[in-house]
């Protein structure tokens, strides 16, 4: 037996028989239901799809340093990390056609961790590459001024795939394709299935122009380098001396003092949340 790839798989496990570890009992029961071989020393294990016994034999075994993995026959540095565990234990292996339905975390779609590994509820796609393209096929007569919206859009600008040129929408597929393929990056090292020739389809198959309405483009024209709104001293209504006719009442300044105060709050949480999210994802 050789270290080699010598069956046709996508993952491959390497297990020793002689560690020092109660934990190898449970290990020979796994085997018990997978396709292994063995010699003197090590177990081989061949996976040809994502399996409940796969994550289980990472999860005893990853640690120990003889263990060691490979992928479509190049072998994993690290067998226990977060981005091999996402890819190789994927929801959407079964019938994947090449296009990565793993969340972007780009500020629409529900926010879901994309490694929900072999549960009975997949993984919506609403955030994926392929969410991205409905959206775009939504929106392609006029990007309304909804706060997802707001939130994808002030995304894609903040990485300058999308820019304002005055009145103009600048759409830059480029840099666009380039952001999200950072984002799937370790989907790109370690998935056998993805096709970077299908998603730069999507992507150049996105409308060439973008619409905005005239409230969406004024809130995006609005906003600082950290995405916060910028406000006037207009915003609030003037507060007259005591005696002066007011044109608003104590209680509506303060109501509307409070309002603008509720709402910046309310924006820089938002902004921390998806930054949270975005770096778990």
């Amino acid at each position: 037996m050789t270290e080699e790839n010598e069956k046709p798989s996508f993952l491959k496990l390497r297990i020793s028989k002689k560690v020092r570890s109660d934990a190898i009992v449970d290990v020979k029961t796994i085997l018990q239901d997978c396709d292994h071989e063995s010699d003197e020393r090590f177990f081989y294990v061949y996976f040809t799809e994502p399996s409940k016994n796969a994550k289980k034999l990472i999860d005893i075994t990853g640690s120990w340093k003889t263990t060691k993995v490979w992928i479509g026959g190049k072998e994993v540095e690290d067998p226990i990390s977060y981005e091999l565990r996402k890819t190789i234990l994927c929801n959407y292996f079964d019938g994947c056609d090449g296009v990565c339905k793993h969340h972007l975390y780009l500020g629409f779609g529900d926010y879901v961790y994309p490694d929900d590994s072999l549960s009975k509820t997949k993984v919506p796609e609403e955030g994926s590459l392929a969410g991205l393209n409905i959206w775009f096929e939504n929106n392609k007569e006029s990007v309304e001024n909804t706060f997802e919206n707001e939130r994808l859009i002030y995304r894609l600008m903040k990485v300058s795939a999308i820019e304002l040129d005055e009145d103009n929408v600048i759409f830059n597929k480029d840099i666009l394709k380039e952001f999200l393929f950072q984002k799937l990056n370790d989907e790109l090292k370690y998935c056998p299935i993805i096709s970077t020739k299908k998603m730069e389809e999507i992507i150049y198959g996105f409308p060439d122009e973008l619409n905005f309405t005239d409230v969406l483009m004024k809130s995006l024209t609005s906003r600082d380098n950290n995405g916060y709104m910028l406000r006037s001293e207009t915003d609030l209504p003037e507060r007259r001396e005591i005696g002066e006719q007011s044109d608003l009442d104590e209680y509506e300044y303060d109501k509307k003092q409070a309002e603008l105060i509720g709402d910046e709050v309310e924006k820089r949480l938002r902004k921390v949340l998806a930054e949270f999210f975005e770096k778990k994802g």
